[in-house]
C-alpha cells in the first residue's frame, strides 16, 4: 500500500499554523522562553539564521497590522502559548495586539543574525528579574532542541541532521505522488 507511505509523510510534515511559519516559529521559541522565565520579560534577545530573518522581515503578523519578528515576539510575550505549536498566537485578542504594540515600542526586543550553516535556527533569550531563559529551535519549525533557565538545562534534544525531506523515509518521486 504505497499511497499510505505518502499519506504518512504528509501527516508528519503538515502542521496547522497561524501566519507565515518563520515568524510564527520565532513566536513559538519566544513563548517557550517566556513560559520558562515565568514572567513578562524585561528584554528579549533573538539570534536567528539569515534564512529565518530574510523570510520573516516583511511578513504580516495576523491581527497586528504590523510586520516582522519584533511584533511577533512581542505578541508572543503577551499572549503566546507554546503548547499550541505553530498556532502559538491563536489565543491573542484585540487587547493583546495593543499590549504587544506597546511592549515592542521601547525597544526591549532585539534581533541578531546567528553565524550558522543551518537554514532554520532560532535562539530566543527572555530576561527578567535577574534570570534568563533560553529556547532554541533547529532544523524544523517546531523542533525545540534546547530549553534552559539560568544555568539549568531543562530540555535537550538532538537536532535533526538534515531536513526531513532529505531522509530516506521520504524516498518519493513525482509519479508516485501523482
Amino acid at each position: 500500500m504505497e499511497h499510505q507511505h505518502y499519506l504518512d509523510a504528509l501527516r508528519r510534515e503538515i502542521k496547522p499554523a497561524l501566519g507565515c511559519t518563520e515568524p510564527i516559529a520565532v513566536a513559538l521559541a519566544v513563548a517557550k522562553a517566556r513560559e520558562t522565565l515565568g514572567q513578562l520579560p524585561e528584554k528579549v534577545e533573538l539570534w536567528v539564521s539569515c534564512n529565518i530573518l530574510k523570510n520573516a522581515m516583511g511578513v504580516g503578523i495576523p491581527g497586528t497590522g504590523m510586520v516582522g519578528l519584533e511584533i511577533a515576539s512581542a505578541l508572543s510575550c503577551v499572549a503566546g502559548h507554546s503548547a499550541y505549536g505553530l498556532e502559538v498566537l491563536s489565543g491573542a485578542s484585540a487587547k493583546d495586539y495593543e499590549a504587544a504594540r506597546e511592549y515592542a515600542a521601547p525597544g526591549c526586543i532585539h534581533v541578531h543574525t546567528k553565524d550558522t550553516s543551518k537554514k532554520l535556527y532560532i535562539e530566543a533569550h527572555a530576561c527578567g528579574n535577574g534570570h534568563e531563559a533560553v529556547c532554541i529551535i533547529e532544523d524544523a519549525h517546531t523542533a525545540i532542541t534546547h530549553v534552559q533557565l539560568d544555568d539549568q538545562i531543562l530540555e535537550q534534544h538532538e537536532a535533526q541532521s538534515a531536513h526531513p525531506g532529505a531522509s530516506s523515509m521520504y524516498d518519493m518521486d513525482v509519479t508516485g505522488i501523482y
